[in-house]
């Protein structure tokens, strides 16, 4: 098994902002509210089916819909080296249309029955997501078997999903902060599997028929994939259901994959974070500041991100590493600590009435085999967060220098970088330009 590593890096977007008048940096903010009890939705998960698929069901009766997911566990890692993004290309290729049904075909047959389509590529999995009305399982599952078991991998269809991504990179590529973390992974990743979630818009004119099938063959097994249910319907009925629509995917040998363990999550990213409160309600510097962390089987990123003024580009990059520093260099009060269980434990049940945060969540816990412990025990688990724990944990974590990319307009940024030592421009696609340093300007 692999020792599990997490990294540092932070993103800056430069954009002009208007902060006079906001309320200033508040010394005694309110003490946190009781904690309330949390009654969480069981996970219960029958044993494999004869071609090793899992099931899985949440059973809510309070939603009028449902929801049907499926894991494959294949990401943008398993992507081959010579056409990164294939897991993408994967995902689009088998939900947009079937050996009998045309693309329009599915979209209006998802619209009939309420119902939305998605696909998430992380980095060790893939994610499809059908929401619908809770009347129309049959035909939902019916839909899925058609993709999974008598997928279009035709010309035409491959052209079609590869013009579409282009024109959606394309679009993504106006946002910074798109930009900026995409670019952040490239480098932190470097000569990583998970480099490849990175990739540029033009990998896409790489992606090819061979390349899909292989991948699609590979991956796209029951014995490689998890379906999970959310709603009101009994595990054996679901069983049922699925066994009826999903026998006949044939099963194939897999390599064994190894996994990390549990990592306690780091507190952060509340309204009173130290980040917030300095950058924001201190000195003025961002509209917003915060910091997260992503954990994945290989390892984990944590990350600042911050929204500032050009002017303030320097002054700010300094604070956040203060920040950074100060926090291996002293324990965090258990006044913060406080703050941050208290914005965890209170936001976690709002979080989870939204449809989509819910079913991420279960798909995660899901994909990297955590157990229903990991969900039961949410609260317990934040309970036993110490400052003892987080002054050792950053210790642990923050060993390397981070890296800080830069996102804006390069005629508003060029006048606003002298203060640093040296600087690599990149452009939008990732490719360097050129180096700045400080001594030669």
């Amino acid at each position: 098994m692999k020792k599990n590593r997490v990294i540092l890096g932070f993103i800056l977007l430069a954009v002009a902002l208007s902060l006079a008048g906001q309320e200033r940096f508040r010394k005694a903010p309110p003490p946190p509210e009781p904690r309330q009890e949390l009654k969480l939705p069981s996970i219960e998960t029958s044993p494999p089916l004869t071609n090793g698929l899992r099931v899985s069901v949440i059973f809510r009766d309070d939603l009028p819909m449902m929801i049907l997911q499926l894991i494959i566990q294949g990401g943008e890692s398993s992507s081959p080296e010579r056409s990164a993004g294939t897991a993408s290309f994967a995902a689009h290729v088998v939900t947009r249309s079937t050996q009998s049904r045309s693309a329009s075909d599915i979209e209006e047959f998802i619209e009939s029955i309420g119902g939305s389509l998605s696909v998430s590529t992380m980095e060790d999995f893939t994610l499809l997501t059908f929401r619908f009305l809770d009347d129309y399982l049959d035909q939902a599952l019916e839909l899925l078997g058609q993709m999974i078991l008598k997928p279009d991998f035709s010309e035409k269809a491959i052209k079609s999903v590869k013009s579409i991504l282009t024109l959606d990179y394309l679009g993504r590529e106006k946002n910074p902060e798109f930009v900026a973390y995409r670019h952040l992974i490239r480098l932190l990743f470097k000569n990583h599997p998970y480099e490849k979630m990175g990739f540029p818009r033009e990998a896409i004119t790489n992606w090819n028929q061979k390349d899909l099938l292989e991948f699609f063959d590979r991956y796209y097994r029951p014995n490689n994939a998890h379906l999970i249910l959310t709603g009101s319907i009994p595990m054996r009925m679901a069983t049922q259901k699925v066994s009826r629509v999903l026998n006949t995917w044939q099963r194939a040998e897999l390599s064994q994959k190894s996994f990390p363990p549990i990592t306690p999550p780091l507190l952060g990213g509340t309204m009173n974070s130290r980040l917030f409160m300095n950058l924001r309600e201190s000195k003025g510097y961002a509209y917003f500041a915060f910091s997260q962390a992503e954990f994945s089987r290989s390892g984990g990123l944590f990350f600042v991100r911050a929204k500032v003024a050009p002017e303030f580009i320097y002054p700010s990059v300094q604070e956040i590493l203060k920040e950074i520093r100060k926090i291996t260099r002293e324990p965090i009060a258990i006044s913060e600590i406080d703050q941050a269980k208290s914005y965890l434990i209170g936001n976690f049940p709002v979080s989870i009435e939204q449809l989509g945060v819910f079913s991420e969540k279960i798909s995660e816990i899901m994909a990297y085999d955590r157990g229903n412990d990991y969900w039961n025990k949410y609260y317990e688990q934040i309970l036993l967060v110490s400052p003892e724990k987080v002054f050792t944990a950053a210790q642990k974590c923050f060993l390397q220098p981070p890296l800080v990319v830069i996102a804006g307009d390069k005629s508003v940024l060029t006048d606003r970088l002298n203060e640093f030592e040296s600087i690599d421009v990149y452009d939008s696609k990732g490719i360097r330009q050129y180096t700045i340093n400080k001594e030669k300007q």
